[in-house]
């Protein structure tokens, strides 16, 4: 091989070591910038697994919206809205969203979400997607349990100052009731020991000059003396049963409406329901009869103020459910029954207003709900009536068929551990 070929062998070589080792960096590079890459990807997967379930986490309920059309929601909005991501995607927003337009929404502004046919309220705002031209979130908070304290809140304000004005009344009516009840007894006392004083002048009678007679006897024909001797014997009567019966009204009154405290207290339930049937007869008298069936019950402790709440929205429910079923006019039936039962207190009251379908015994305690006309009910007070039952009390308002109606049975712990 001559010295040309050697010399042009040799640089072949080095080119080759040259272009061997360019391979080499190109590897490591292209092995780093691989390495680079799954880390990134690796990364970015994490990362959109985190703000996947955040956002599935979040409290309030959000859509991702583009062209109108909803392409993802978090898990709230699937609860929130009783529907699944995959039956919502590509369905326009209007159809969960009381909203005509998204990109003209304010920061935040009340409107109503729609599971079905029952709206939801909520306290919504949306934000463009940044970097998109026509993607929004729409992010909804459920107002209903906001709604429902700010309710039971206006509710019980309502009743504290009903109760303020009831108990001054009370007091005030007190006295001068008892003053006259006092003269009706004096005056029945009275006429009863002039009755013999009477009888001997009607026995003694023929021995008074004729002339003295014959004027006595004008002057009791002219008042009417027999009628007077049989019915005013019979008015005091009548009169004392009434200031009876104002002055149980009186003390049922201020009873009701004692004053509740922050803490609870001992309570005799029996009495407290005493009390809210006397002050509730008016809603009641016209449409049913009313029987208490009291068994013998330890104190419990509890808010009287709310327990007596609970019994005036069961017998105002049950007076309406009556009045709405007996069209002909007949008295329906009340019956409330309190027993101590396996270490708790169970009150049921029972009426024959025909009873409460299926479909509406799942929503019946639901705020808001209500079957009532316009103006006759808030749909709130069996709300109100579970929430104070079960979360104050620790205790469960259930509700069953009858044999002609509904029966509420309401079930309360003797003891009271953690109660609110």
């Amino acid at each position: 091989m001559t010295t040309s070929s050697c010399q042009r062998c040799t640089t072949l070589e080095r080119r080759l070591q040259r272009e061997k080792d360019k391979v080499h960096v190109l590897e490591r590079l292209i092995e780093e910038r691989s390495a680079t890459l799954y880390e990134a990807k690796q990364h970015s997967e994490e990362l959109a697994h985190s703000v996947e379930s955040l956002l599935r986490s979040l409290p309030e309920a959000m859509l991702v919206i583009e062209d109108d059309l909803i392409i993802d929601c978090n898990q709230r909005a699937e609860e929130l809205l009783q529907q699944t991501r995959e039956t919502m995607q590509g369905k326009p927003f209007t159809e969960f969203v009381s909203l005509a337009q998204i990109d003209k929404l304010p920061c935040e502004v009340e409107c109503n979400w729609l599971a079905g046919n029952q709206p939801i309220p909520t306290l919504s705002s949306a934000a463009e997607v940044i970097g998109s031209t026509n993607k929004w979130m729409l992010v909804g908070r459920d107002m209903r349990e906001r709604q429902q304290m700010e309710a039971r809140l206006l509710q019980a304000q309502k009743l504290e100052s009903i109760g303020q004005l009831a108990a001054g009344v009370a007091h005030e009516i007190n006295t001068p009731i008892q003053f006259v009840s006092d003269s009706m007894h004096f005056l029945k006392e009275s006429y009863e020991d002039v009755k013999p004083l009477i009888n001997a002048y009607e026995e003694h009678r023929q021995l008074w000059p004729e002339d003295i007679r014959h004027h006595i006897e004008e002057l009791e024909e002219d008042a009417d003396m027999e009628f007077l001797r049989e019915e005013v014997p019979a008015a005091l009567d009548r009169s004392i049963s009434g200031l009876e019966r104002v002055a149980s009204i009186v003390k049922a009154l201020k009873g009701f409406s004692h004053p509740d405290r922050d803490e609870q207290s001992l309570v005799d339930i029996n009495e407290a329901l005493s009390n809210t049937v006397t002050v509730t007869r008016n809603e009641y008298k016209y449409h049913a009869e009313l029987s208490l069936v009291l068994g013998e019950l330890p104190s419990l402790t509890c808010h009287l103020g709310e327990i007596n709440q609970v019994f005036l929205n069961l017998i105002v429910n049950a007076a309406h459910a009556i009045a709405d079923n007996h069209t002909d006019g007949t008295l329906g039936r009340i019956e409330i029954t309190t027993i101590a039962i396996d270490g708790a207190i169970r009150i049921t009251v029972e009426d024959d207003g025909g009873g409460v379908p299926d479909h509406i015994k799942e929503r019946i305690f639901d705020p808001f709900f209500t079957t009532k006309a316009v103006g006759r009910g808030t749909g709130q007070g069996l709300a109100i009536s579970h929430d104070i039952i079960v979360n104050r009390h620790n205790g469960s308002l259930d509700i069953e068929d009858g044999p002609a109606g509904a029966r509420f049975i309401i079930t309360i712990p003797i003891e009271q551990e953690g109660a609110q």
